[in-house]
């Protein structure tokens, strides 16, 4: 069951919690479903707890760093990340493999160079063989697994005298990701030129996404759903297990899918914010207690960061569709 809901819970983590397919709905709509259901709102934050959600907050920035790193990790050609959708609003491309690529030129020509001739691919392959041009530029033979053609999709770069450092590093059998241009049939053979490391747009990702984090932590939370969501995610784990979440952090790990405090988290976030799940959620006793624990803590902090007013719960900041907000 867990498993099913982790997924559940991904899809809607990276689509900004809770806004996948469904109607955007108010943040006060959200916040509501937070406020402690024994009637205890709070008039005001002691010294103590001040100082322990200040360190929680600190905490979870960390944390959220580590989501960026583990969305940008996951890349594949069947996951969309956010980190895509970032690239995108960069630049616009096709997502495919370079034995797709490769398959799709050797059935239609005519009907490949129309969707892909002059036009950006991000292409995900494994080096079989690097290799030197005419001109004695480094080109990469990427794995089509087509035995009459070995490396049948071809990779030249855009400026291999700036990647040369980078080109030297790579060795056969080796997963690749990299921007390029179609370039069509050349010489019998798919190819793709103009290619780059995503490294630079990775590291710029890395950089707007904590930026935006912190805008959202100083008040501006239309600044990044993605970021908004994580930062809710992050300090309930943190409420949760702290010195588990606190070893994730000094080990640079991101928690998988068989972390029992993330399970835990995700099963009593679901639970809390009312998402329907393939499974239905049913909460034991114990989960029950400690669900209310998490929704008073959430609710100490939305007080400590001035979103809502002590006691009453009044939203504090100017309310607006979840939806709308910009994705980073």
């Amino acid at each position: 069951m867990f498993k099913r809901l982790y997924a559940a819970f991904l899809i809607l983590l990276l689509n900004c919690f809770f806004i996948s397919q469904a109607q955007a709905k108010p943040l006060s709509e959200y916040i509501a479903k937070l406020a402690p259901d024994d009637g205890s709102l709070y008039g005001s934050i002691s010294e103590e707890d001040q100082k322990m959600i200040a360190d929680r907050e600190q905490d979870a920035i960390k944390f959220f760093d580590l989501i960026v790193s583990d969305d940008i990790n996951n890349i594949s050609i069947s996951k969309n990340t956010v980190f895509e959708k970032y690239l995108l609003s960069k630049t616009e491309f096709t997502k495919i493999t370079s034995r797709e690529f490769y398959d799709a030129y050797k059935s239609n020509q005519a009907e490949s160079d129309e969707k892909f001739l002059d036009k950006q691919v991000l292409v995900l392959g494994l080096i079989e063989k690097i290799a030197s041009s005419e001109d004695n530029t480094p080109v990469l033979h990427l794995n089509t697994q087509d035995t009459k053609q070995p490396g049948g999709t071809h990779a030249s770069f855009k400026d291999p005298g700036r990647d040369k450092t980078r080109i030297a590093k790579l060795k056969p059998g080796e997963e690749i990701i990299l921007l390029c241009n179609g370039a069509g049939m050349v010489s019998g053979i798919p190819s793709l030129n103009e290619c780059e490391f995503i490294d630079d747009y990775m590291a710029q990702y890395r950089k707007d996404m904590h930026e935006r984090l912190l805008s959202v932590i100083n008040g501006d939370l239309k600044a990044s759903r993605f970021a908004l969501a994580s930062m809710i995610f992050s300090y309930a784990m943190l409420v949760d297990d702290p010195r588990h979440v606190k070893e994730l952090i000094q080990e640079n790990i991101v928690p998988d899918t068989r972390d029992k405090v993330l399970k835990h988290t995700i099963f009593v976030l679901l639970w809390t914010f009312e998402v329907e799940t393939p499974v239905p959620i049913v909460l034991t006793h114990k989960d029950k207690v400690r669900a209310r624990l998490l929704k008073h803590e959430l609710w100490k902090y939305l007080i400590f960061k001035k979103i809502i007013e002590p006691k009453k719960g009044k939203l504090l900041v100017k309310d607006f569709d979840f939806d709308n907000t910009p994705m980073f």
